[in-house]
């Protein structure tokens, strides 16, 4: 149900774009105001989110379940990203980060048996901003897709330049890539040095996304 792009959406950088069949749903029909709930991140002791992010609230709406738990099933995220990984363009993404190479492993055995992966579906209201950040260490990389057209609202990747790619799309925020913002489209991110993001929607819309956290399940290379 995902359909990844195989070459690297900025040079260097390991993220990947994705795109999946129409999602059979709309703006208005997220637009309920009975199936939101506060994230579970907000008021954090150790984090700083945005009371604008909110969660679904799980089975508020029949037919998003329906979709939703088709999506979750037939997407076989570990799989499908370890197949991304174990291509020779892209393995060395993996490698770089978790050097198993003379063990003989591929990313994709490493993946399926370290990695776990969790589904939240989330909006994030007019003003929502979460700063620059590195995700924590127990975190592999993140799934975001558009579950409506978000325009103008996405994650953007800031430069690091701890890479050759010195390229920058902003010379004052030293952004140096942005995340699709159409229904349907999404992308995969490897959490690393070089992907510094953040997100800050500062139009009068709500951005509607499905993210796909990959975690550490358990932390060891052996």
């Amino acid at each position: 149900m995902i359909n990844f792009n195989t070459t690297t959406a900025a040079d260097r950088f390991p993220i990947w774009e994705l795109t999946t069949p129409d999602i059979p749903f709309d703006r208005d029909y997220f637009e309920k105001n009975d199936i939101w709930k506060n994230n579970k991140l907000v008021d954090g002791e150790y984090v700083a989110f945005g009371d604008e992010r909110k969660d679904y609230i799980p089975d508020s709406l029949p037919e998003f379940e329906s979709w939703y738990n088709n999506f979750k099933k037939e997407s076989d995220i570990l799989n499908s990203i370890g197949a991304l990984l174990d291509l020779k363009e892209n393995n060395g993404f993996f490698y770089t980060q978790y050097p198993i190479q003379d063990k003989g492993h591929l990313p994709s055995e490493f993946i399926k048996k370290r990695c776990s992966i969790a589904f939240n579906i989330m909006k994030d209201e007019p003003g929502y901003k979460m700063h620059n950040h590195f995700d924590n260490r127990a975190v592999f990389g993140n799934i975001f897709l558009n579950l409506t057209d978000n325009i103008d609202v996405s994650t953007t990747f800031v430069n690091t330049f701890t890479n050759y790619n010195q390229s920058v799309i902003d010379k004052d925020t030293n952004i140096h890539y942005k995340a699709p913002d159409k229904k349907n489209e999404g992308m995969f991110f490897m959490n690393t040095s070089d992907t510094y993001h953040g997100i800050h929607n500062s139009t009068d819309k709500i951005r509607y996304i499905l993210n796909v956290l990959i975690y550490f399940s358990e932390l060891t290379y052996v």
